[in-house]
């Protein structure tokens, strides 16, 4: 039904909870106290140019021909200029360290292009020249060839400028050797068109040196530029790779909810990386009716193309809705689901399914666990069905069931005994009071997560209760055994 394939190890329902918990925290465009300066500094820039990008995106998805920057970006333009090459500068950088999944790369380069595009139309020389400053300064920090590829293509944006911008163009090659050296490389480039771009530069920059142009009073640098370090105090840091990206998926999903397009969110989250995956699910959950999410949710469980770690979230989050809707007994409809996704078949995906019947036994879907247990094909599976049964103090109900599949009988044996230790636990802390035996009895009962039990004498035992209280407050909400 679901999954990838039996050929994979089966992954440990714990293990993918915590690989669960443990993803970064969905973005938000909101300043809070614990992040860093860069990453307030990246998220006050994105919302400075935000509703303008998404405008301009739409413009694009309609084919005009020619956007009208100059109109859209009018207000405040320097201020938005100077985030867009803020912006550029830690997309590349995302782009090339900080980019999990290839549609995440995919998006972010189409972004990056977009940027350029806006900076080469409004003739933002200054902003080009800071991209392939930070593309030099990388190339000499990593030594990798591809950003050798980014500064020349750059270099290659600024030599295309018009005459208009040539003379701050002559002030900065006169302060960069590098840049002058490339120039000078390229103006007997074997392309054509590469060798007559630059050759037009270098000849130009030639001249005004030869003629002792004072170079100085050429021009001065923009306002947008002198913004911009307002900006770019802080080097790029791994607390904040990937946050443009992660920032204008958000904006795209938000977008999706909105407009109830449940395909794109899907797609995003089989798609993207567990991080975005989440805040798909949060932006859903408050934007779709709760039916939509549900069916939204029940289809990632009949996806084959998804992640163990991403479907269990699916299955987290169908569990928790579930239980909000109905805690007592689950939504029928709901229960279904769940139970239908652990009756699949993959036995690579057990781990995510014992998942599912954890999410059953929390709000008593007493039926849908005894469906599992009878008819799940992977072993693993039917035995959480049975450890269900045994948290929920209805183990006998397997018995049947294990007499005619015989192969669960060990997990049968196993669940009994379990009880049969919590019931000797709990007749020593009844009768031994406070006692060093009861209290060894109350760690073990915190041992073999009897919630019930901690529960029972959190709330009636008259000297261990505020014990038990504190015992239940720190028994792992996870699968067990």
């Amino acid at each position: 039904m679901v999954g990838e394939s039996t050929a994979k190890p089966i992954e440990n329902p714990d293990d993918l909870l915590r690989k669960v918990e443990e993803a970064p925290t969905p973005p938000s465009t909101e300043v809070l106290p614990q992040h860093s300066m860069l990453e307030e500094d990246i998220r006050r820039a994105y919302r400075v140019v935000e509703a303008d990008l998404t405008k301009i995106d739409a413009l694009r998805e309609q084919q005009v021909e020619e956007i009208p920057y100059a109109e859209i970006l009018s207000s405040q333009l320097h201020d938005k200029l100077a985030a867009i090459v803020f912006l550029a500068k830690h997309k590349l950088y995302d782009i090339t360290y900080g980019t999990p999944t290839e549609m995440e790369t995919i998006e972010a380069r189409h972004d990056l292009s977009g940027l350029i595009e806006i900076l080469f139309v409004m003739q933002a020389v200054d902003g080009l020249m800071i991209l392939y400053d930070f593309t030099v300064q990388q190339q000499a920090l990593h030594d990798a060839a591809i950003w050798q590829n980014y500064n020349l293509y750059y270099l290659r944006l600024i030599a295309m400028m018009p005459e208009t911008m040539h003379p701050r163009i002559m002030i900065y090659l006169k302060e960069r050797p590098i840049a002058r050296r490339q120039v000078e490389q390229l103006m007997g480039s074997p392309d054509p068109a590469t060798a007559n771009v630059f050759r037009a530069l270098g000849e130009e920059y030639l001249r005004a040196r030869n003629e002792a142009t004072d170079f100085d009073d050429l021009a001065a640098s923009t306002l947008y530029a002198r913004l911009y370090y307002q900006f770019d105090q802080h080097a790029p840091d791994e607390q904040t790779l990937g946050l443009t990206v992660r920032l204008a998926t958000e904006t795209r999903l938000q977008q999706a909810v909105k407009a109830g397009d449940v395909a794109t969110v899907v797609r995003w989250i089989v798609e993207g990386s567990l991080t975005i995956a989440r805040l798909a699910f949060q932006l859903a959950r408050s934007g779709f009716s709760v039916w939509v999410y549900a069916t939204l949710l029940g289809q990632l469980l009949q996806r084959k193309d998804i992640s163990p770690t991403v479907l269990t979230a699916a299955v987290l989050e169908l569990g928790n809705l579930n239980k909000m809707r109905n805690a007592a007994t689950g939504e029928v409809e709901i229960n279904h689901l769940l139970a239908d996704f652990a009756l699949s078949s993959e036995s690579a995906l057990a781990g995510v399914a014992r998942v599912a019947v954890w999410k059953l036994r929390e709000v008593n879907a007493l039926n849908e666990i005894i469906t599992v247990i009878e008819n799940a094909p992977v072993l693993e599976v039917a035995e959480e069905g049975i450890r269900a049964l045994r948290d929920m103090r209805h183990l006998a109900l397997a018995e049947p069931i294990v007499q005619r599949r015989p192969n669960l009988m060990i997990a049968y044996k196993a669940a009994q005994h379990h009880l049969q230790e919590i019931e000797r636990l709990m007749t020593t802390i009844q009768t031994s009071e406070a006692s060093a035996a009861a209290l060894t009895a109350l760690d073990r009962l915190q041992q073999l997560r009897a919630i019930l039990e901690l529960e029972h004498l959190a709330a009636t035992h008259p000297i261990l209760g505020e014990r038990a209280r504190t015992k239940l407050a720190e028994t792992p909400n996870d699968i067990g055994e």
